[in-house]
């Protein structure tokens, strides 16, 4: 097992060092290397016009004026709030359903984790709302500023609240639970319930993302839509939905980032997640791809310097999936009994 999360994580080091590589060499090809110095100003931007002396020599909107948003202990608080609930959250259907004595132990806990990964998601678009409506009240001059708080904000929110689960389960409760004999498990019997929680939050994300494709694609007619409505072509393209070019691909990568994250930090509990990921993506992949190309308006081409602030983000997760592992395999695995450990 340590020489599997050893490799899983060298895997994930070096592909991010050759992904960053790549993203350099097109930048460099399309043109895209001074991006961010000639990126224009968003129209919402309030900020003064003055001469651009040292740069371009033209008239630029420069500096921007202080909007009033939230103050830092109000966006704490909100943090902290979130954590408690969810930790109490998951503690309630923990201690609701294993008092069901009538429940098999097995089921129980299948249950507890069926409804555990559905509050997970339902907290997960309450906070992502809240954290574009807190960089919606910010004043960034560019489109890339804009995007990077929002991934940051986003990343940050959901981060606490898709894994802190996993955590307790993992680590705190053995220790919380001692001497209840409904919640009570050794160091060694938690990785199962870890492992059988892993599988049902990759399924449900996988599930609750692909929700809105499979509903699309069902509703939209296609070509009997324009044979019984004598439309042409232009005009049923014209109605279909339009992709938002920041909160489009913002809700793309944070599904890859969430999944990514399952899998990293937790892959010596679930060496088979890497695998059960792989399907779930081919998946996600196809619906995608079809409700991109049959039920969405083509996307406006927009203009990158790169991956943006979503490169950060899996190197935030790789760097914490490393202690993470490490801290497994020193305090949980490592005290799997003898005679436990083949089964």
């Amino acid at each position: 097992m340590p020489v599997y999360a050893v490799a899983i994580q060298i895997w994930a080091v070096l592909m991010l060092r050759l992904w960053k590589q790549q993203e350099s060499i097109l930048s460099l090809r399309w043109g895209m290397a001074t991006f961010k110095e000639t990126e224009d100003s968003r129209p919402s931007y309030k900020g003064e016009i003055v001469w651009d002396v040292i740069g371009s020599g033209q008239r630029k909107v420069l500096w921007g004026s202080k909007v009033a948003g939230p103050p830092k202990w109000a966006v704490m608080l909100a943090m902290f709030t979130m954590v408690f609930l969810l930790v109490g959250g998951v503690y309630a259907i923990r201690v609701i359903i294993s008092g069901i004595d009538s429940l098999n132990k097995t089921y129980a806990e299948l249950i507890i984790s069926v409804l555990t990964a559905f509050q997970i998601e339902l907290l997960n678009s309450i906070v992502k709302k809240f954290a574009i409506r807190l960089v919606n009240g910010e004043n960034h001059r560019t489109d890339s500023q804009y995007e990077a708080a929002l991934i940051m904000k986003v990343f940050l929110f959901q981060f606490m609240n898709s894994y802190f689960p996993v955590y307790y389960l993992a680590f705190f409760q053995p220790m919380v639970d001692q001497g209840n004999k409904d919640l009570e498990c050794s160091k060694y019997e938690c990785t199962d319930k870890v492992a059988l929680l892993l599988v049902v939050l990759l399924a449900v994300h996988c599930l609750i993302s692909s929700v809105p494709s499979i509903i699309s694609g069902s509703c939209s007619g296609g070509e009997d839509s324009m044979k019984k409505y004598d439309i042409d072509q232009a005009e049923e393209e014209a109605n279909m939905a339009v992709y938002d070019p920041s909160l489009g691909p913002l809700e793309d990568c944070e599904q890859i980032a969430l999944q990514f994250g399952y899998v990293m930090l937790f892959t010596t509990t679930a060496p088979w997640a890497p695998m059960a990921a792989l399907v779930f993506n081919l998946v996600e992949m196809r619906l995608d791809s079809k409700h991109l190309l049959f039920n969405c308006q083509r996307p406006v081409p927009t203009s990158a310097p790169g991956f943006g602030k979503w490169y950060d983000v899996f190197c935030i997760i790789v760097f914490i999936g490393i202690v993470t592992n490490i801290a497994l395999i020193v305090f949980v695995i490592d005290h799997i009994p003898v005679d436990k450990a083949g089964e």
